[in-house]
């Protein structure tokens, strides 16, 4: 998914295919106010884009749209004061898209269970801090935490009556306080960082235990979706 700026609105993009569907405007708040997601729902076979946002008295809003479809529903958005702000990026894993809804010391995070369509709230197996993050690994859902000069990496593998489990420790020389995970490809292969000092990524080898510097960047306004999507049905104003 990516921002249509010229057109004032949202996109959803297949680079295999190389096509392209406009979204409808859905309701227009201020950027900081403002989350967007896209997933899909192994239940219903939807590929959902999700607009979560405050309103002026400070209530968190929920819409959805199936991709295809003319118009955005409006369903109960979470409850009032689990959210300080919306700057994470929100992850897709285990059924549902989840938030790490504050900036610092977050004991919890917030997840939309996509086949219900409803939030809840669960418990972060430690305390978020600025550099810590959540990322879909192997289709679970995982912590990624720095411990003093350490990583640690918990996954998540069911959204109810699941526990969170300690899957490995990056041992790491020097000083890597302001390393950010930002994307892990399988469990047991390559996960990235990004160096909040300089913008710089690196790819931890999980078989061979090394941090290592490397080329790339990611799109800032851009919201990659790794699935089996091929084409969705009933999408209009589809254009090659």
């Amino acid at each position: 998914m990516d921002s249509a700026m010229k057109r004032g609105g949202l996109m959803v993009v297949n680079p295999i295919t190389r096509k392209w569907i406009y979204l409808p405007v859905g309701s227009l708040v201020p950027p900081h106010a403002e989350s967007y997601a896209f997933a899909y729902s192994d239940v219903t076979g939807d590929y959902k884009v999700v607009h979560l946002f405050r309103d002026e008295l400070g209530y968190m809003n929920c819409e959805i749209l199936n991709v295809g479809a003319k118009y955005w529903k409006e369903v109960n958005g979470p409850a009032f004061g689990l959210f300080g702000w919306l700057g994470y990026i929100p992850v897709s894993a285990i059924g549902a898209l989840h938030w790490i809804p504050q900036v610092d010391h977050s004991d919890y995070l917030v997840s939309l269970e996509l086949a219900k369509e409803k939030f809840h709230k669960g418990p972060l197996p430690k305390s978020c801090r600025t550099h810590d993050r959540i990322l879909e690994m192997g289709r679970f859902l995982s912590f990624v935490a720095h411990e003093e000069l350490d990583i640690d990496i918990w996954i998540l593998k069911g959204l109810h009556d699941e526990a969170w489990a300690k899957h490995h420790r990056i041992r790491t020389i020097g000083c890597v306080l302001d390393m950010v995970p930002i994307l892990s490809l399988k469990i047991g292969e390559d996960m990235i960082f990004t160096r909040e000092e300089d913008g710089s990524l690196h790819a931890y080898d999980f078989k061979q235990g090394l941090m290592r510097k490397v080329q790339g960047q990611i799109p800032p306004t851009s919201f990659p979706h790794i699935n089996s999507l091929i084409w969705w049905e009933k999408a209009p104003d589809v254009c090659d």
